[in-house]
This record gives C-alpha cells, sequence and structure tokens, in this order.
C-alpha cells in the first residue's frame, strides 16, 4: 500500500483528495458524509457539546461561531504566534490544518484500507517560506511521512495538459479560491510546461465576496428599521456566515434570491426578522472593490514578464470562486475572449488530481511517454538588508538573493563584507519583495527570519572581515540561508530547509490528545520495549546478524556505521514510520553484503 500516491488540495474553505489507482486513472476520495460523489471536505474545526474536536461536516453546523468553530486557518499559516482557543483547547493554525489532513486520511481509510503515506499537498504560490513550512509540519503531525509541496496553479495546469501530448499554448490558471488568489501564466510544449510569471493575494479570496454580503444583510435591516439594534450573537454571526455563502451560491445561478433571517435585531423593544431580496445585479455591483483587486492581481502578473493579455488564448479557472459569473465575466472582458472560460477540468478539482499526478512523478510511479516535465518559478524575491556608500554616505538598501519569478531550484554563493576591522558583530534579516530592481527597504516585507554572530575578533590586517552567504530555494518553495566568515570560521544558519524537519512524539502526542485519540505515550514501556526487540519476521534474520557483527567487532568502523542505522530502524518502527524503517532496513543489509 506504500506504493499509492495521494494529491491533497489543502484549501481555506474545503479540502480534496485524489490518488492514482492500480489500473493507472486518478480519482477523487468522495465524502461519505455529503453523499455518494461528492469530493469536497470543509476545511473546519470545531468543538461539540461533549467538548470534543469535530471536522469536515460536522463541523459546518457552527461555522460563524468563534467560540465553537474554526475556518480559515490556512489564511494563518506561517504566523508562528498565532494560537486560537476552543472551549479551553489551545490550537495553533499548523495543528488545526494536521487536523483535517487526519480527517482525509481517515476517510480514505474507510473507504479503500489505504494508510496515506506519501502525499503532495498544494499551497499557494504567494505562500512565504513560513507557510510552506508549517503545511510540512502539519503533514508530519498528520504522520504523512513523505511530502512534496507544489503551487496550486502549477497543479491545475499539470492536470490540464496530462495526456495531451501535443499540445503547444500559452495559458494563465486563475486560481481563485476561499482564502487567496493566484494568477499564474505557464507554456505548455510538448510534455514539458513551464511557468511563465506568478502573482497572487494571499488575503483575497471566496470569503471577501461572504463579507459583501453580511454587510448587505447589516445594512438593509438598519435601512428596513431605523434605529434598531443588532446585538452580535454567536448564534447570528453563525446565521449569516451560513447564508452569505448559500446567497452567493444561488446567484450564481438565479437572478435573485429571497433572504430571510430569524430574531436579526430589536426595533422598538420587538425582535425583528431580515427578510428582504438581493439582486445578482446588487450583488456585482457591492462587490466591484474585490473584482478591481484582482483585476490588478492580473496586470501585475503579466507586467512582471511583460506577458501581453492578446497572448493569453486559454484560461484555466480554478477553485469555487471562479463559477461566480462575474468573475468569469471579468475574464472574458479583460481578455477579450470570444469563447467561453475552460472547463475541461472543474475548478474544484483540478489541484489535487494535479497534486496527485505530480506524485506519481515525483516517485516515479508513470510510464516515460506519460509524464510531463514541470519548470517552475518562486513567484517572489528575497533578499537582505546591506549598507552601501554614495554621495559620502552610508545607506542601507536591500540586495536581492533571488529575483521574482526566478527558475527554480536556485542557488547563489554572494560574497559582502563587514563595516570596519573592529566590528564585533552582525544581524543578518531577510526580506521578501515583489517586485524586480527594488533596492529601497520601504518596498519590501521583513520576514521575521534573522540569524546573527557575534564576539568577532578583529581584523589583523586592517581589512574589514568578507562574510560569504550561501542561499538555496528548492523545488519545494523551501529557502535555506547561511552566512559564514572564513577569516573566523564564524557562522550563522538563517534558515533550514524544512524537508529536514523532524516533528517531535510529543507534538504527534499533544495533537492526539487534543483530538481524544490514544497517545504513543500512553502505550507504556513494555510496547517499546517489543518494539526494539521484537520484529516482524521479514527482518529478523538480518537484524539478528547485523547485531552478532557488532557484538563481536567492537570498534570497528561498519560496526560504528551498523548501530547508527540500527538505531535509526529501531526508532522508525517504534513510531510506525513504515518508509523510513524500510530505508534503513536496507542500508543494514547493503552494510552486511559489503562484509561478505
Amino acid at each position: 500500500m506504500n506504493d499509492i500516491f495521494f494529491g491533497i488540495d489543502l484549501g481555506t474553505s474545503t479540502s480534496e483528495i485524489f490518488f492514482k489507482t492500480a489500473s493507472g486513472n486518478f480519482e477523487q476520495i468522495n465524502n461519505r458524509e455529503k453523499g455518494y460523489g461528492n469530493p469536497i471536505f470543509h476545511s473546519l474545526i470545531a468543538i461539540n457539546n461533549k467538548n470534543e474536536i469535530i471536522t469536515g461536516e460536522a463541523a459546518y453546523e457552527r461555522i460563524g461561531d468563534p467560540d465553537k468553530c474554526l475556518a480559515e486557518f490556512k489564511r494563518d499559516m506561517g504566523d508562528r504566534q498565532k494560537k486560537y482557543n476552543l472551549n479551553g483547547k489551545e490550537i495553533t493554525p499548523v495543528e488545526a490544518s494536521a487536523m483535517v489532513l487526519k480527517m482525509l486520511k481517515g476517510m480514505v481509510k474507510s473507504i479503500h484500507g489505504f494508510d496515506v503515506k506519501r502525499a503532495c499537498i498544494s499551497i499557494p504560490a504567494n505562500f512565504p517560506n513560513n507557510a510552506r513550512e508549517d503545511t510540512i509540519k502539519a503533514a508530519k503531525l498528520a504522520e504523512i511521512e513523505e511530502v512534496e509541496l507544489i503551487n496550486e496553479p502549477t497543479a491545475a495546469a499539470i492536470a490540464y495538459g496530462f495526456d495531451k501530448e501535443d499540445l503547444e499554448e500559452q495559458v494563465m490558471v486563475f486560481d481563485w479560491g476561499g482564502g487567496t488568489l493566484d494568477v499564474t501564466v505557464l507554456e505548455i510544449f510538448q510534455g514539458v510546461l513551464d511557468v511563465v510569471t506568478s502573482y497572487g493575494d494571499p488575503q483575497l479570496g471566496g470569503k471577501d465576496f461572504d463579507q459583501v454580503l453580511i454587510d448587505f444583510m447589516y445594512d438593509e435591516f438598519s435601512r428596513l428599521y431605523p434605529d434598531s439594534k443588532i446585538e452580535e450573537t454567536n448564534k447570528l454571526k453563525s446565521d449569516l456566515k451560513k447564508e452569505s455563502k448559500k446567497i452567493k451560491e444561488k446567484l450564481t445561478f438565479q437572478d435573485e434570491v429571497d433572504v430571510l433571517i430569524l430574531n436579526f435585531g430589536q426595533h422598538n423593544g420587538e425582535s425583528k426578522n431580515l427578510q428582504t431580496t438581493i439582486t445578482r445585479k446588487q450583488f456585482e455591483t457591492l462587490s466591484l472593490p474585490i473584482l478591481k483587486r484582482a483585476e490588478n492581481v492580473i496586470q501585475e502578473a503579466l507586467d512582471s514578464k511583460n506577458v501581453k493579455r492578446e497572448s493569453i488564448k486559454k484560461i484555466i479557472p480554478v477553485g469555487g470562486t471562479t463559477y461566480m459569473p462575474c468573475v468569469r465575466e471579468l475574464l472574458k472582458k479583460y481578455f477579450s475572449l470570444a469563447e467561453e472560460i475552460e472547463n475541461s477540468v472543474p475548478p474544484d478539482l483540478a489541484v489535487a488530481k494535479g497534486a496527485t499526478i505530480n506524485a506519481a512523478i515525483k516517485w516515479g510511479d508513470l510510464a516515460e511517454d506519460k509524464s510531463i516535465v514541470v519548470s517552475d518559478v518562486c513567484p517572489f524575491g528575497l533578499g537582505v538588508p546591506v549598507v552601501t556608500r554614495f554621495g559620502g554616505q552610508e545607506h542601507l538598501v536591500y540586495d536581492s538573493l533571488i529575483e521574482t519569478n526566478t527558475k527554480i531550484p536556485y542557488s547563489i554563493t554572494k560574497e559582502y563584507s563587514l563595516l570596519h576591522e573592529e566590528q564585533e558583530g552582525i544581524e543578518m534579516e531577510l526580506y521578501q519583495s515583489h517586485k524586480k530592481g527594488i533596492t529601497d527597504l520601504e518596498q519590501v516585507h521583513n520576514t521575521g527570519i534573522v540569524g546573527t554572530i557575534n564576539n568577532i575578533p578583529r581584523s589583523i590586517d586592517g581589512i574589514p572581515h568578507p562574510v560569504i552567504v550561501n542561499f538555496s530555494y528548492d523545488i519545494n518553495g523551501l529557502i535555506e540561508v547561511s552566512a559564514e566568515i572564513p577569516n573566523t570560521g564564524q557562522n550563522m544558519i538563517l534558515h533550514a530547509n524544512a524537508n529536514n524537519l523532524d516533528i517531535s512524539e510529543e507534538e504527534i502526542d499533544k495533537l492526539k490528545e487534543i483530538l481524544g485519540e490514544k497517545n504513543q505515550s500512553d502505550r507504556g514501556s513494555v510496547d517499546r520495549t517489543e518494539a526494539k526487540n521484537s520484529y516482524p519476521e521479514k527482518y529478523r534474520k538480518v537484524i539478528s546478524k547485523a547485531k552478532e557483527f557488532i557484538e563481536e567487532n567492537p570498534g570497528n568502523e561498519d560496526t560504528e556505521t551498523l548501530m547508527d542505522f540500527l538505531e535509526v530502524f529501531e526508532d522508525a518502527l517504534k513510531n510506525n514510520n513504515t518508509s523510513k524503517a524500510e530505508r534503513y532496513f536496507d542500508r543494514i543489509k547493503d552494510v552486511l553484503l559489503g562484509l561478505n
């Protein structure tokens, strides 16, 4: 079962999961709680009357009640200070995301009996580094052992371009989900998918249209009942949240919708309902500022690589927000499209399907003639503040390490120097930019990633010490930055790549405790001893031989290697990390074979 690959669209509002079947098809996992054939899962965490954590459909009834339901926590990924409180249970955005992933894993297990151990998870193209790292951490907390990240627009383009070997065209992926908007231009040519440019707004999504409707309902009640009093209870907030979603969905297919909210507020001492009608035209007029922001994102994406709007002949809509008629009309008008917007891949499912195809490519489970080559970009720039001298004065400026829309993976080494020979310390911060050629620190954003070197010895030759900065940006969009002073041997690591991130047993136990599951620590010392000494039958002979060699050859180089591999192998078994145990079991076998 470890050869089954999963693709997950971990969305702000909803999440979806696909897998590659034994016959080679890519199939969705259906949400049994919503009825057969529905693959949409709500990305919600709530607390029930028994003070138990519930997820998905069960949590939807409590949406809008901040004391009982968490929603849109994807928007807070990367914020290490953010914590939510659900009736005394403290939960971070990472833990909330891990709970959604565990919900998806549970559905897969209940329907197909598969354990999700390897998955490609989609993220917004403009997700910053901290948010990308937090996504990997959430997956590992959910006990997904191997994780690959993919930008959502890239995943959607893979779903569209897969099995179209002769396709040659420039397309734009317009990815507008519940919480974020990403615009990506790609060129598809004979099985090669080349990302040209990507730009987005991580705080613009379908939720903003929901808020427009909520504001309309408040304003409409005040219009109908002047001098009324509205008590914003959690129940009213929940009712408005659910009603706004229903209205938005209905206005996709209807010209007008009747609205009824019971006990909305008080007027002259009497409880009054809100009963009104909203037309699609009204809604679209109220939404014009949001649509203008979306248009600006499109223009920024095109301008960043000088892409002419007339060169875009095909648009791939992704995300539930793209079903809205005003959004489709915006795209048709902006690009002067004669044809209807592309619909060959359902907007809700394109990302999860593409992520699954990417997983199969990543882990070598596609025939060569079926594969697709993906070339992605970094959607934003990263750099450091440095001091430069001009006009007889010193100025602090931004110096780029990677520019916006640079092809990835990417690495660079740059040499700087201290300001003077007696400088005792340096502090290096990492900044993020959204346009090329920027030097003004006022136009860039501090990522919060910082490193220091202190107690630097004085330069004996009177020349300030050089500082070497090494920077890399991998295919998952994760960074690694380090700096060193060669003359003194001192160094710092601003940020280590999160692919090397290890999740402690305590962190997993905390999540299980919140969810009411049995913790690792509850198993007791007897189980731990058995995990180390009573191996599954297929391992016993080899491990026994390894231990015999260790006992008979103390101090041997191979003995030390075997001891290290054996320790990792046993820990992996103890934590039910089967794929890791298999890897180190193979390494143990290789060492033993080399002894013969």
